[in-house]
C-alpha cells in the first residue's frame, strides 16, 4: 500500500515542491545499472550529474547551517569568512606524477596538516584538469587560514615531490604563487559561486581516481524537508503572488526562486522556527566533538515495482535537475 504526499525541500533562496512516495511494508529494487556499477567497482575519474547535484546540495546545506547559526547568534554576515574559506591549489611545474599519486600523497597530506595545525574539521574538495594538463584542486574548508601560511604549506608539500625544484630551474626562485583564496566577501551569490567551481567538469583529459571528496560530517548533512500542511500551503500561495519570485515547474516538481526569508518568517512562523532549529542543530553537529545530525524529513520509501517505481525515479531525477537550476541570477 502506498500514499503520495506533497512535500517541500528548502534551500537558501529556493523552495522545491514535489510528491513524496510513502509505502508500507516496502521492499527495495536494485536496477541492472546499479548492479553493474557495484560489480565493476571502478572510479572513472568523471563526475556524473547525480554527483554534481550531491555536491551542490552539500554546499547548500553547509551554507544554510552557517547563516542560520549566525542569525541566531546575531553575527553580521561580514564575519562569514570565519566559517568558510574557498581555496585553489595548483602545481607549480609540469605534472610529474599520476593523478592518484598526487591525491594520495599531496592533497591528503595537505588535508591532514590543516586538520592538525588549524583545526579544520569540515571540507569539500574537487579535482580538475587545467588546460595545461595539470591537476589542480578547489577546496572549501571551515576555518580562515592566512594565505601566506597556505602557500608555504602547499609549497613545502610540492618540494617533497620535486615541483619546487622544477619551478626554480625556470624562474630562479622558490616561492611560486601556487594557492589562491577566493574573496567570498565580494561575491553576492556565494553558494552559486562555489557550486560553479565545484560541480563543473572541464574534460581536458581523462582523470584518474576520484573527482570529489568531503569530510564525514559534511557528507551526512541533509536538507530541511516537510510535508505540505495548511501553513506551508499559505506560504506557497503567498510566494506565487510575489513578482520578485520566479516560479519554474513541470509535471514532477515546482520550484520557487527568490529572496523570501522574510515571507517565511511572516506567513509561517512555526515553519521558520523549525527550519532555523534544524540548521542550527546541523551547525552544532559540524562543530562539536560528538553527536549526530538532527535530520528530520518525511519517511521516503521506495515503492514496489511497476509504474509507481518509475514515477518515483522520475521525480527524483527532476528534483535533482531542479537543484542544478541557478540559485541566483
Amino acid at each position: 500500500m502506498s500514499v503520495v504526499i506533497p512535500c517541500l525541500k528548502f534551500s537558501p533562496n529556493r523552495i522545491i515542491s514535489y510528491p513524496s512516495f510513502e509505502l508500507f511494508n516496502r521492499t527495495y529494487k536494485v536496477s541492472e545499472k546499479q548492479l553493474k556499477n557495484l560489480e565493476s567497482n571502478i572510479v572513472k575519474g568523471d563526475i556524473s550529474k547525480s554527483s554534481q547535484a550531491k555536491i551542490r546540495q552539500l554546499i547548500t546545506d553547509w551554507y544554510c547551517s552557517i547563516i542560520f547559526h549566525m542569525d541566531k547568534k546575531r553575527i553580521p554576515m561580514k564575519s562569514l569568512y570565519k566559517h568558510l574559506t574557498f581555496v585553489t591549489l595548483t602545481l607549480s611545474a609540469r605534472q610529474m606524477h599520476s593523478d592518484k599519486f598526487i591525491k594520495r600523497h599531496m592533497l591528503n597530506e595537505f588535508l591532514i596538516i590543516i586538520g592538525r595545525k588549524y583545526k579544520v574539521k569540515n571540507y569539500i574538495w574537487k579535482s580538475e584538469v587545467q588546460s595545461n594538463g595539470n591537476l589542480h584542486f578547489h577546496i572549501l574548508i571551515d576555518k580562515p587560514i592566512w594565505h601566506w601560511s597556505l602557500r608555504d604549506l602547499w609549497n613545502d608539500i610540492q618540494a617533497k615531490h620535486g615541483y619546487i625544484q622544477e619551478f626554480y630551474m625556470k624562474n630562479l626562485h622558490v616561492d611560486p604563487n601556487s594557492t589562491d583564496i577566493h574573496a567570498l566577501d565580494r561575491v553576492q551569490n556565494i553558494v552559486g559561486y562555489i557550486c560553479k567551481y565545484m560541480s563543473k567538469h572541464e574534460g581536458k583529459r581523462p582523470m584518474e581516481g576520484r573527482v570529489v571528496g568531503y569530510s564525514d560530517r559534511v557528507g551526512k548533512l541533509a536538507s530541511y524537508r516537510c510535508h505540505v500542511d495548511s501553513e506551508a500551503k499559505a506560504l506557497l500561495d503567498t510566494l506565487e503572488g510575489m513578482l520578485e519570485v520566479d516560479v519554474w515547474e513541470n509535471e514532477y516538481c515546482k520550484v520557487y526562486r527568490g529572496n523570501f526569508k522574510t515571507q517565511i518568517r511572516k506567513v509561517s512562523p512555526s515553519l521558520y522556527k523549525d527550519l532555523k532549529r534544524f540548521y542550527c542543530e546541523q551547525y552544532a553537529y559540524l562543530n562539536s566533538a560528538s553527536g549526530q545530525p538532527q535530520v528530520q524529513r518525511p519517511t521516503a520509501a521506495s515503492p514496489v515495482g511497476g509504474s509507481l517505481m518509475a514515477s518515483e525515479e522520475k521525480v527524483s531525477k527532476q528534483v535533482d535537475a531542479a537543484i542544478q537550476l541557478p540559485l541566483f541570477d
